[in-house]
């Protein structure tokens, strides 16, 4: 993995486990195990810095999606959202965490607001292909529902805790999908 990846890699981890002020050259060169100045070589300003964690975080997860194998059926997705659920409120807390702190940096930042809607017309294209591809109706209409609603059930979990998925989350997911069965 090059310089560049490796300060990116430790930029998400910085984010995500201590927020956005945390987000140095000189804490990302040190999480990265790199000599002082490397990061600043590669993104001189901050706000570089910014936009490159934000580029790195929507390409990693655009990776991620391209990767996935599309669920053959409703309960299948069902499963897969649970799964995503739980993952990223798991293993991937920090990732997670990392997406939400620059969620909320976008409100003010208009570059980050266009990078991270960009990742989203890809996840809400996945989405909707998928809801297709198990046979339900109003394909992009229901993705963006669903994804609100896995959206909502990630952020309570993240910021109040939370056991692992219960019946009545499963229950609301199906509710989105309009398959209530």
């Amino acid at each position: 993995m090059g310089t560049r990846d490796r300060a990116m890699e430790a930029a998400v981890e910085l984010v995500g486990s201590h927020g956005l002020r945390a987000l140095t050259h000189r804490r990302i060169d040190a999480a990265a195990g790199l000599p002082q100045g490397s990061t600043s070589n590669h993104f001189r300003t901050r706000a570089q810095l910014l936009q490159g964690v934000v580029e790195h975080l929507a390409a990693m997860e655009q990776k991620a999606f391209d990767a996935k194998e599309r669920p053959q059926s409703i309960d299948g997705l069902v499963d897969a959202l649970c799964a995503f659920i739980d993952l990223a409120t798991g293993a991937q807390r920090t990732l997670t965490a990392a997406r939400l702190a620059l969620f909320v940096e976008a409100i003010h930042d208009h570059q980050v607001r266009e990078v991270l809607a960009r990742g989203r017309e890809h996840m809400e294209e996945w989405a909707a292909e998928t809801v297709q591809s198990v046979g339900l109706p109003e394909p992009v209409i229901t993705a963006r529902r669903v994804m609100g609603q896995v959206e909502g059930i990630i952020l309570h979990r993240l910021a109040l805790g939370g056991e692992r998925l219960s019946a009545e989350t499963e229950a609301s997911l199906r509710a989105c999908l309009g398959s209530e069965g």
